[in-house]
């Protein structure tokens, strides 16, 4: 799950598909209300009941599509989902990121 443009754009799927993956994306209208959600709640710091039910919907009708994990593929998402509410494996890419940074910063 992410903004629209990382969902739609083949840039990231291309890169999942070629580390053999398939990926499973929202519906048109899923995708469209996740967007919406990023950009008009969350990147103003704006959380509610829901939108984070919104969100958990979401996620669960990709788990019932044959997702086997969920790829937070936006900074903000994390906002509203976690390993907590998420049936399937949660993956929060700036937890990764974060967690990456800070692996290589000790190292040095």
């Amino acid at each position: 799950m992410a903004t629209a443009f990382t969902m739609e754009q083949s840039f990231y799927t291309d890169r999942l598909i070629a580390a053999g993956l398939d990926p499973v994306l929202p519906n048109a209208a899923d995708r469209a209300e996740t967007h919406r959600i990023i950009y008009e709640q969350l990147c103003r710091d704006i959380v509610t009941q829901e939108s984070s039910a919104t969100y958990v919907a979401i996620a669960n009708r990709l788990a019932a599509s044959g997702a086997d994990s969920l790829i937070l593929g936006c900074t903000e998402i994390g906002m509203l989902l976690n390993q907590g509410n998420v049936v399937v494996p949660v993956f929060d890419t700036t937890l990764i990121h974060c967690a990456a940074a800070l692996d290589y910063v000790l190292t040095q």
